[in-house]
């Protein structure tokens, strides 16, 4: 297992342990644990500070990682790969896990593309491409270890604004810029 401590990194040994040391006591540290095949883990530690404690005294655990295959079936909108972001399905669900480490993964729109050691619970999975989409949005799958779920997200063609620019004459006006905002920002982004 690679354990990563804001920053440094250290590898357990066969009974499961690993050290830092020289780090600063009485402070607050984000550990990283990473291992293949398993989903990646964080946890939030305070440093004793003037005592050395047992090596044994945390104890992390790890599960094993689910796979999920992400289907788009349908070839719409611009060119190029469509975004692929995994999120915890509830706000609260599994704040072990290093949710912030998975992704984004990139996948062909027509193809399919399967993601591995991801955690064992129910995730959101949101699409994102240019000119498409997606339906469901999000997709939820239930992730098992060691078993390959699959979503298809279908990508149909994005809604377009069109118009013409014209002077009071009703003469094309070349080149004039145009921007497409929302008229509430504050509503548009909570959606």
């Amino acid at each position: 297992v690679t354990v990563e401590l804001d920053g440094p990194r250290s590898t357990t040994n066969a009974a499961g342990q690993f050290v830092f040391n020289a780090v600063a006591g009485g402070t607050d540290v984000v550990l990283i644990l990473r291992k293949e095949g398993y989903a990646p883990v964080q946890a939030r530690i305070g440093v004793a500070s003037g005592r050395t404690l047992p090596a044994d005294h945390y104890r992390f655990r790890m599960e094993r990682g689910a796979s999920l295959e992400v289907a788009l079936p349908t070839p719409v909108g611009a060119g190029g790969p469509a975004t692929v972001v995994i999120t915890p399905a509830t706000v609260h669900t599994e704040p072990r896990f290093a949710w912030w480490l998975l992704g984004p993964y990139e996948v062909v729109p027509g193809a399919s593309v399967v993601l591995h050691d991801l955690p064992p619970t129910r995730v959101g999975v949101r699409v994102f491409h240019r000119g498409a989409r997606a339906v469901p949005p999000p997709a939820l799958a239930f992730l098992r270890p060691g078993t390959v779920e699959r979503v298809e997200v279908r990508l149909e063609p994005a809604p377009q604004v069109r118009g013409r620019v014209v002077d009071p004459e009703g003469l094309a006006v070349p080149g004039a810029e145009v921007v497409l905002e929302a008229p509430d920002r504050v509503a548009a982004g909570a959606a």
